[in-house]
């Protein structure tokens, strides 16, 4: 069986699913929006397996041939209706170690399913921009200058070398209501902008800004490496604030290409989608997204990467349940 674990409105995932279907493949598809109970996980010198229920069935992960974490990961359903019954003065700290458990027990659940035929990976989830940085500095690639402050006085040193962007630290943020939806983009921030800065803010991240010539979207699975390069005239920091880009398929060279697969050998990743600029003879790495969009890379690289997820997981899952057969 091929295991899916997304969120309900993935477009990727429903194109990758009709696939599977196409090929008549057995897969069950749990978004992280749907309550899970574990049943239990089991470590012992001959196995390693967990049983969960879904929808009023239990699965063991024996029967799982390949698994897709695309977003998000299992949501499990815990009792802790026990804790009212603890004195008031000791919730929030019981509640805290709680917490750290459940996260241990989803790692250990990871753990079992990343040994199997995976594309994706829990920790994925967690990942932060600087160690991201860090892992591509460490597998040779070029990187900007990158500045983290809450003060003014200490950004100067950094601002007055080079033309600034800002962004957020960790994953992106949305804020959302009723009528309308917020997001947080790569801003430039210009010079009558950065005077008006007060002297003490939160924590923020500064990064160089690059004037490039085009920009390079990458999709890496398994070693493998899909590019486009996406020609954008206006200079704009974020293109995703813009609908006029020219996008045509891209070759990376020999050396980038190896590159990227080490960060990606150091990060523990399999899939990710990655953004680069290319500034005269140099390509720069920006970011790395675990459970980016990658569609357009199907309609723009004539490759059809919906098609080989589907197809992968499929082949991964047969041969799974022929080894089975063998072995028993």
């Amino acid at each position: 069986m091929i295991l899916i674990l997304s969120e309900n409105k993935c477009q990727s995932t429903n194109d990758v699913i009709e696939y599977l279907r196409q090929l008549g493949a057995n897969y069950i598809r749990i978004n992280d929006n749907e309550k899970v109970k574990l049943i239990m996980v089991e470590l012992t010198n001959n196995s390693k397996r967990f049983v969960i229920n879904y929808n009023g069935k239990d699965i063991c992960s024996d029967s799982i041939g390949s698994v897709w974490i695309r977003r998000g990961f299992f949501n499990l359903d815990i009792d802790l209706h026990f804790i009212d019954s603890i004195p008031f003065i000791y919730r929030k700290q019981l509640n805290n170690h709680l917490k750290m458990e459940h996260t241990d027990v989803l790692r250990l659940i990871s753990y079992i399913l990343e040994n199997k035929y995976c594309i994706g990976s829990f920790e994925g989830n967690t990942l932060t921009k600087m160690k991201i940085l860090n892992a591509a500095l460490k597998a040779g690639l070029k990187i900007p200058s990158t500045f983290i402050t809450d003060n003014k006085m200490a950004l100067e040193s950094f601002s007055h070398k080079i033309h600034m962007i800002t962004k957020t630290i960790s994953t992106n943020f949305f804020i959302t209501n009723q009528s309308m939806w917020g997001h947080c983009y790569t801003t430039f921030i210009k010079e009558s902008e950065f005077f008006n800065f007060p002297n003490k803010f939160y924590l923020s991240l500064f990064q160089e800004f690059i004037k490039k010539e085009y920009e390079i979207k990458a999709c890496y699975i398994k070693n493998q490496i899909y590019a486009v390069a996406i020609l954008n005239k206006k200079q704009h920091v974020d293109i995703r604030m813009l609908n006029d880009n020219s996008i045509i398929p891209y070759e990376l060279s020999l050396d980038i290409r190896k590159k990227i697969i080490k960060m990606m050998r150091y990060l523990n990743l399999n899939f990710g989608t990655i953004d680069m600029v290319q500034q005269a003879n140099n390509c720069n790495f920006l970011e790395v997204n675990p459970v980016g969009q990658f569609g357009f890379f199907s309609n723009w690289c004539n490759v059809n990467i919906e098609k080989k997820i589907a197809t992968s997981l499929y082949e991964e899952d047969k041969q799974y349940i022929k080894n089975k057969k063998l072995s028993k």
